[in-house]
Parts: C-alpha cells; structure tokens; sequence
C-alpha cells in the first residue's frame, strides 16, 4: 500500500518524479498493470495522465521510440536527413501528428513530464504535433506550462493554446499578459490569443498593455489591434486617448483601429 501510494504521488509529482516512477512501473510485475489501470482512472487529471502515459510505453514501446526520433529529426526515420538537420520543428510535428492519437500522447509526455526534448526545435516539433492533433488531454498539461516559470515553455503553451481556441484558458491568457516581468513574446502570444478567443472581457487587459510605455512596441501595437479585432467601440476613447505621444507603427495600429471603429 505504501508502495502504491508513493507512486501515485510520484505520476502527480515533480517531472523528476515522474520519470523515476517510470522506470519501476514498466519493469514491475504482474501487479502493475493493475495498479495503472487503476491509476488511469483518477479524478486527478495529472494522475490519470501519468498512468496514461506509462501505458502506452508498456504498450507501444516502438510507437514511443518513434515519435521521439521524429522530434530529434533522426535520419533513420528521415532518410537523408542529418540528425537535427533540415526538417523543421513543423514539419517533424506533422510527422509525427500522422501517428495518431497516442503519438499526441507521447508527445504531450516529452513535453511536459520527462522533459525529453533538448533544443527549442525539439520542443517546437511537439508543439507542431499538439496543435495538428488538438487532443483534449493536452489542454491541461499547456495551461500549467503557461502558467510556470520557464520563458521558451510558457511562449510554446501560449502559442498552442492560441491556435487551438481554449475559452478555458482566457483567465491564464489575461493573468500572463498583465505580468510585466514576463518576455515579450509571452505576453504577445497572449495577447493573439485573446484576440482570437474573441470575449471582451479582455479589453481591460489589452488597453493597460497597449498604454504601457515601457513595453516592447510590438506588444503594445499587437494589444491595440487585438482592441480592434475584439470590435468593442466602448475602447475608442482609451484608443484615442493613446494617439498623443504614440508613433511609428503603435500610431498606425491606432489610427487603423480606430477607423473601424467609425
């Protein structure tokens, strides 16, 4: 029992963790299947994750070796092609993303609980294969991303979180935008994404950004058109208020903006 409840801490733990408990489950004995099985059924989504995960090692080793030598663009799944070489992070995620759904999982485990990329192009290629396959599972996993410490990380979630449209997300997208100690490009990505979600409950948030002088420009002129693209006519005169001491391509986002909005 003991053993049992230490390794569910473990699935539910640290990537450290998780990757230690790994090892003794798929080479454990016959009570293991039982207990991950078990396991697969949690309410605890990191949990149920977890087991999910070591399953499909035990499963479909192969599958998992596979989609890990597409992520490093490995010329004995890519012929020609230098380790690392000229298949882009895109194109190995479309690789990989045509394995299906489990390939989405083991994807989803390299890159957030073994931590089993080693460059921003292998990281990049599980993203690809995230947004391709748009499984559910994943949605979790990426907010807890977006929500950490590690820049490079918490861009990619952002990016992907984006693309896939998650209306649960809005209050990680505002909560990251507004942290001024986070990278630019973070706080861009989450600006994209609500501008896609559409929900004007982010108009606060993007006007502070776009009126925030010591942001990078490009953030601020992405909070403006976001502004825009959100339609909310109740931002014009924030808009124009801003119109004073802006120039270069911030004032050109406002006047644009504020032309539509008539």
């Amino acid at each position: 029992m003991n053993r049992a409840r230490a390794l569910l801490a473990a699935l539910d733990g640290s990537h450290d963790a998780y990757r230690e408990a790994r090892a003794p489950l798929l080479a454990g004995g016959g009570e293991v299947p039982a207990f991950l099985e078990r396991a697969a059924r949690s309410r605890r989504e990191r949990v149920a994750l977890g087991a999910a995960m070591i399953r499909l090692h035990a499963d479909e080793p192969a599958l998992c070796e596979r989609v890990a030598m597409l992520m490093r663009a490995d010329p004995r799944v890519m012929p020609g092609v230098p380790a690392g070489g000229a298949w882009s992070p895109e194109a190995r995620g479309e690789r990989i993303a045509q394995l299906g759904a489990d390939a989405g999982l083991r994807a989803l485990e390299l890159l957030t609980r073994s931590r089993g990329y080693r460059s921003y192009e292998e990281l990049a290629a599980l993203h690809a294969a995230l947004r391709r396959l748009a499984d559910p599972r994943s949605v979790a996993s990426l907010r807890r991303e977006l929500r950490g410490r590690r820049a490079r990380e918490k861009e990619r979630a952002a990016h992907t979180l984006a693309w896939l449209r998650v209306p649960e997300a809005f209050g990680d997208f505002v909560a990251e935008l507004e942290r001024r100690d986070n990278p630019g490009d973070v706080r861009e990505s989450c600006a994209h994404a609500l501008a896609l979600l559409g929900d004007r409950r982010a108009t606060p948030a993007l006007l502070t950004a776009a009126g925030d002088r010591e942001a990078p420009e490009p953030l601020r002129k992405l909070a403006v058109l976001a502004v825009g693209s959100l339609g909310d006519r109740a931002a014009a005169p924030a808009l124009e208020a801003l119109r004073a001491d802006a120039g270069g391509e911030l004032a050109a986002a406002l006047a644009e903006v504020l032309a539509t909005f008539g």
